[in-house]
């Protein structure tokens, strides 16, 4: 009789053991073996989502819409609203030691992914293990998917991509009109220069703001401009290099002709909007249309101003962000599905560019949304010339130490202003830089 009892448990025993081993073979079956691109749309879902609050919300909502509407889904979503920026990667790195439940998709800023990467490139679910590169790699910009590529293990991108962030200008055409100019008739930071000496001298506006405590997206972007980013494909760093002084130097020729306003990170915004011109990403045109609408029809959009005219130079980056699709997570097929359609659909392109998400397909820039007029910027179809300046975009690199880079490039600038000395501002900062992370100066 005790025999057959003990028997009975160690059978049960074993029946549950076999009932749990098939349940993870089930779960495997479906995160690892069917987890590719030409697998039928999942129907039913709920999704939870991390992103911020405002247009990539709204893109990737709309999207979802869109794909239950064509497929006869009933895909829901959970939304959890995130800060850009590491406050992500700092709320999702302890549910990752911890092997905590994630969501199904969390939208992380290019600049700290690679950090998140190195640390965990195990938790997340591979876009080109999906095979969503080998069937649309060629739609999107080149430097988008080869920073995905660089920044994740084996070189093959981890993300599905989500924005391109080219740096174009807006400037203020009444401004240059009053002293004979066009700023779109400019050929090269020397000229641009001069003509601000003129608008200072007749209307009184600065040029261009830079920030007091020592610049960062100026000097790196004269840098892109000359096919040299901050750091190369290695991690070394080039602060010290030929680039790097031309950054220096042309930035200097501002300051010493009184074209600069100096900010702070409480006024920056503020001041920009006295400005004849103001260089950032291509993304900003949607901010100032909601922070600044008493600034209509002030400002204008054109390509990043050229290096020479011999030179016209590559366009800037100026910030990006992708998708990524955890492991630990109940519906991680559905989550890849969904990022594909929004990522792909013509219809679902058509809503990253209506809410002022810079996507970095091109196909998006085919479709009617990019021949929109913009009232804001005086009817100017402002995409059009996105998408010409997407197509010139630079090569950059982002490493886990890439963040704080930035720090020495600021110190760098900094004691340039205060020393006119190269070797004693640029050369040593990236030395200091290089020493912390034993990597190399490239000069």
């Amino acid at each position: 009789m005790k025999k057959d009892i003990q028997k009975r448990v160690v059978v049960g025993v074993l029946l549950m053991l076999l009932i749990l081993v098939s349940g993870c073979s089930k779960k495997e079956d479906q995160t690892l073996k069917n987890f590719n691109v030409n697998q039928e749309p999942v129907k039913e879902a709920t999704l939870s989502i991390y992103v911020p609050q405002g247009k990539n919300e709204n893109y990737i909502t709309k999207s979802i819409e869109l794909y239950n509407k064509k497929y006869g889904a009933d895909i829901k979503t959970n939304i959890t609203n995130v800060t850009p920026g590491g406050s992500t990667t700092q709320m999702i790195s302890p549910k990752m030691v911890a092997h905590e439940k994630m969501p199904e998709i969390i939208f992380i800023q290019d600049t700290n992914a690679a950090g998140i990467l190195q640390l965990f490139s195990d938790s997340f679910l591979s876009a080109s293990d999906f095979g969503f590169y080998d069937k649309y790699a060629a739609d999107f910009y080149e430097p988008k998917v080869d920073v995905l590529n660089k920044m994740s293990e084996g070189g093959r991108a981890t993300a599905f991509p989500n924005d391109f962030g080219v740096a174009v200008t807006y400037y203020q055409p009444e401004l240059f009109k009053a002293v004979g100019a066009n700023f779109e008739d400019i050929n090269s930071w020397d000229e641009l220069i001069d003509i601000g000496i003129k608008i200072k001298e007749k209307t009184g506006h600065q040029l261009l703001a830079l920030s007091t405590a020592g610049e960062v997206e100026q000097v790196s972007a004269i840098m892109d401009q000359l096919d040299t980013p901050l750091m190369d494909s290695s991690g070394n760093i080039n602060l010290g290099s030929k680039a790097a002084k031309i950054s220096a130097e042309t930035l200097q020729k501002l300051i010493d002709n009184n074209l600069i306003a100096w900010t702070t990170d409480s006024n920056g915004e503020k001041v920009k909007q006295d400005m004849a011109i103001n260089l950032t990403g291509s993304f900003y045109a949607s901010n100032m249309q909601m922070n600044f609408p008493s600034a209509k029809d002030k400002w204008r959009v054109a390509e990043f101003v050229p290096f020479s005219e011999e030179n016209p130079g590559k366009t800037p980056l100026s910030g990006g962000s992708s998708w990524y699709v955890p492991k630990d997570c109940d519906y991680p097929l559905a989550a890849a599905q969904v990022l594909t359609f929004m990522l792909t659909d013509p219809d679902a392109l058509k809503i990253a560019l209506e809410e002022g998400v810079m996507i970095s397909n091109r196909e998006a820039f085919k479709t009617d949304a990019a021949h929109k007029e913009f009232e804001y910027f005086g009817n100017q179809k402002i995409l059009e010339i996105v998408a010409k300046a997407n197509e010139n975009g630079a090569a950059i690199n982002i490493f886990p130490n890439s963040t704080d880079s930035r720090a020495y490039v600021g110190a760098a600038s900094y004691a340039y202003w205060k020393t006119n000395d190269f070797e004693n501002s640029y050369v040593r900062e990236a030395t200091n830089f290089a020493k912390k992370y034993g990597l190399k100066v490239n000069k």
